[in-house]
């Protein structure tokens, strides 16, 4: 039996297509990470403290980050207290790459503004779930640059002042898309 050179010339093209579309298909894949980020913050308009956060800790980051696509999804679990057992206050988490500031003021001009409009009552305390964070999330595509950075920090404090604040128990919650 005799093959016609024209039906090689099809075929064979299509074949080497679908297999590198296929390679494609089955070499990527979602994960999500989470990441327990060890640190508290507890702030005033005069005492700062920021939660840094090191991707290359987490083993799902560590095996996969040099093989990721793009970040699709950022949310963060965590809770927040006002210490003020008077006023009550808007808690906020704002987002950097410098773990330096000294003031509020600082961190409202160079810092990105991430979750706000938490509202606390005097003394209150507000256990945030990760599905609830999206209510208060803002400038995703700055968390998600961050993110892909593999490091941040994070510095919690309030609209108004005087405040006395604490952000604990927080975690990252990072969906991203990886492959060849």
């Amino acid at each position: 039996m005799k093959i016609d050179k024209r039906y090689i010339l099809i075929v064979i093209p299509f074949l080497a297509l679908l297999g590198i579309w296929i390679q494609g298909c089955l070499l990527s894949g979602t994960y999500v990470i989470t990441y327990e980020v060890e640190e508290e913050i507890i702030s005033t308009e005069k005492i700062l403290n920021s939660a840094s956060v090191d991707l290359s800790e987490n083993d799902t980051w560590a095996d996969h980050n040099e093989d990721i696509k793009y970040v699709d999804e950022v949310a963060f679990t965590f809770k927040v207290e006002n210490l003020i057992s008077t006023d009550s206050t808007t808690g906020q988490l704002y987002i950097t790459d410098i773990d330096t500031f000294t003031n509020v003021d600082d961190i409202r001009d160079n810092a990105t503004l991430i979750v706000d409009g938490i509202e606390l009552g005097p003394g209150e305390m507000k256990h945030i779930l990760w599905n609830e964070c999206f209510q208060y999330i803002l400038n995703l595509d700055v968390v998600k640059a961050q993110v892909e950075s593999g490091t941040f920090h994070l510095y919690g404090i309030c609209k108004e002042t005087p405040f006395h604040v604490y952000f604990y128990d927080i975690v990252a919650v990072i969906t991203v898309t990886a492959g060849i």
